[in-house]
């Protein structure tokens, strides 16, 4: 999967919102997570798991699948 994310975005990034995005398209969590950190990783700038995946699943609704 591409992470479609600019490497110059890794800086700055709303990771919560990145993740609760990601949650309510139904993104494959773990699979689009390892995807986002092979592009900001070696920018120096690496994803807050954690905010990432707290925004997750706030996004991520069962019921609509």
């Amino acid at each position: 999967m591409e992470a479609r994310i600019d490497p110059a975005a890794c800086q700055n990034a709303n990771w919560f919102e990145i993740g609760r995005h990601d949650g309510e398209k139904g993104r494959p969590q773990p699979v689009r997570y390892t995807a986002i950190s092979k592009v900001c990783v070696p920018t120096g700038h690496p994803p807050d798991q954690d905010e990432y995946f707290r925004g997750y699943t706030a996004g991520f609704n069962p019921i609509r699948r």
